[in-house]
């Protein structure tokens, strides 16, 4: 850390930094959010290009917003969803590194500091993600990956991935948020998949691995917490909403697959059928029975031994089955702990 203070200290980079910010009816978190943007320690002549995209939010949101018009640009859409907002914010983006932020997370001061100057410092990195921190209703949060939650000694400033499948199905380590983007890579790759409303990011993290080599800084410097306010507004009616837009599994990978290479690794297969878990999940709340178990049944031998992948498998096996645990799941879902 001093050794990166002393270095930005004396080289000044002229670098400009685009941050994307989708909101939708986020009037509660909005302000939280852009505050932890512009108090974001940067590397000297450093600037920041700070886009928020308005996807036809009802509340007080886009007055809120026009407290920080003289910082940032703001965009309108109708209602077209977090993929598509993210999209129209890329086209009026001018950084050379760019980074997703949804308005109900936030970062911690270091996060452009640390993820900027690891790009810097590896050229051949196309992205770089970092810690996460998620915090729920019901505790005091989940740090990701599980790794640093130890003590154990690693190299604190972070490694290339050589592979992104494996880490990914195994540390889970990148969301919405954490991650830092080379935006020549993203003009090359083009966007995120705007008909996909929900694990559109998931697929767009693995099809930017397919252009280059990813990075990851094992430092918590992303929070998440947006669940423990959204759940008290309306969140049932909400959560509904999404998960009647999950996708099926085909659909997720259709252009993954026109970049992967054949057969496809038994990696990738693990990250799909994590993809598939909550794909599946999401249906069967959502109602859509048959679909969620097709998902489930497509991906079931590479599933993960947590409980709740252990109950989708099991509970695939008959249509029955399958209805009782739609049952328990739903009930379960709609009394977590607020």
């Amino acid at each position: 850390m001093f050794f990166t203070h002393y270095y930005n200290s004396f080289i000044e980079f002229n670098l400009k930094v685009s941050i994307i910010i989708p909101v939708f009816n986020g009037a509660v978190l909005i302000k939280r959010c852009l505050e932890a943007v512009f108090s974001q320690k940067l590397p000297k002549g450093t600037a920041l290009d700070v886009i928020v995209i308005d996807d036809g939010s009802t509340d007080e949101t886009v007055s809120l917003l026009h407290n920080f018009r003289h910082q940032i640009k703001i965009l309108t859409q109708t209602r077209k969803g977090p993929a598509a907002a993210r999209n129209l914010g890329i086209h009026h983006a001018s950084g050379d590194f760019l980074a997703f932020l949804d308005a109900d997370d936030y970062w911690y001061p270091d996060f452009i500091l640390e993820t900027t100057d690891f790009l810097i410092k590896h050229p051949t990195a196309i992205a770089v993600s970092v810690g996460q921190l998620h915090k729920f209703a019901s505790n005091e949060g989940t740090i990701l990956p599980a790794f640093l939650r130890s003590k154990e000694a690693f190299n604190t400033d972070g490694w290339m991935l050589n592979d992104f499948f494996p880490f990914w199905a195994n540390h889970n380590h990148i969301c919405t948020g954490s991650a830092l983007i080379r935006m020549e890579v993203i003009h090359k790759a083009g966007g995120q998949l705007e008909d996909m409303r929900i694990s559109e990011d998931l697929e767009y993290w693995a099809y930017l691995s397919t252009f280059g080599t990813w990075g990851f800084l094992p430092k918590v410097l992303f929070v998440s917490d947006g669940d423990k306010v959204t759940r008290k507004i309306g969140w049932w009616k909400k959560k509904q909403e999404r998960w009647h837009k999950a996708p099926d599994l085909d659909t997720w990978e259709k252009r993954l697959l026109t970049r992967l290479k054949k057969p496809l690794s038994e990696n990738y297969l693990l990250c799909r059928a994590r993809v598939g878990k909550s794909l599946g999940y999401a249906a069967l709340l959502s109602g859509r029975l048959e679909t969620g178990r097709s998902i489930i049944l497509s991906c079931k031998n590479h599933l993960p031994n947590d409980k709740l992948s252990i109950l989708l498998k099991y509970g695939s096996n008959n249509k029955l089955q399958w209805w009782i645990l739609s049952k328990v799941l739903i009930y379960r879902e709609k009394n977590r702990k607020i």
